[in-house]
């Protein structure tokens, strides 16, 4: 099955709609064909053109549970930005359910990260608490699996759960799950996802009070994006908030 991540530039979805159209243009097999147009209607929603991405997926031929599950996930997630939560999780639970491959002696490995995927999607339609247990089960499953593309999303879960710590007020647990996230970063050597973790760090620091562990770590952390020729308006807003520069 075709794997969409690597056609994919987040920064600029009109960009990867374009990419994903002409991707379309010379693939033929009927399930990766489907599975290229629910990243059309991904990169729609994320331009803010919900309706178009919605009647996109329902136009989808349901060719298997495989097309299914990419139908139901992407279309969970629109609704999801339109605010839209029952749908959405109800979205979430189907695409689950039809990217399960717990029976199967040879699952596919890109249907293994759909899954973990709709996982990681419908535990942000939960409240915190209910969050924080759900993603715990999940990344237990992750860190069990050997497939590098589940693997690689321990980053992501550590993090929605320290930002799910963070709703419930505890500060001292999302700072744990925060360094872990940088700690896997580090390992899968993503330098985009070791600047975030690096910042959710400080920003945990921060909101424990530890003010100068927070300012340093801050401090290292402009220095080293600046030297990979980037800038992060929130890492300059953190510091500026560490500095007194700023009512926070």
């Amino acid at each position: 099955m075709l794997d969409p991540r690597p056609y994919w530039n987040f920064d600029d979805p009109a960009a990867s709609e374009a990419v994903f159209r002409d991707l379309l243009e010379t693939t033929q097999d009927a399930v990766d064909r489907v599975v290229v147009q629910t990243q059309i209607a991904r990169a729609l929603g994320l331009q803010g053109k919900f309706d178009e991405g919605m009647n996109l997926i329902d136009s989808l031929p349901d060719i298997d549970h495989t097309t299914l599950a990419w139908q139901a996930i992407e279309m969970g997630r629109l609704h999801r930005s339109k605010g839209e939560i029952e749908s959405a999780g109800a979205n979430f639970i189907l695409a689950m359910t039809q990217s399960d491959q717990e029976e199967e002696e040879r699952p596919d490995p890109v249907l293994e990260s759909l899954h973990v995927d709709a996982l990681h999607m419908y535990a942000l339609v939960l409240s915190p608490a209910d969050q924080i247990a759900f993603t715990k089960e999940a990344l237990a499953k992750v860190n069990q699996s050997a497939n590098p593309l589940v693997r690689r999303w321990s980053v992501t879960f550590l993090n929605n759960l320290g930002m799910a710590y963070s709703e419930v007020g505890d500060w001292q647990s999302a700072y744990a799950a925060f360094l872990d996230a940088q700690g896997d970063a580090r390992q899968q050597g993503d330098e985009g996802r070791i600047f975030v973790a690096r910042y959710m760090v400080g920003w945990a620091l921060r909101n424990l009070s530890r003010t100068d562990d927070a300012l340093a770590h801050m401090t290292a952390l402009q220095s080293d994006l600046l030297a990979a020729g980037r800038s992060d308006q929130y890492v300059e807003a953190e510091l500026a908030i560490l500095r007194g520069e700023s009512d926070g």
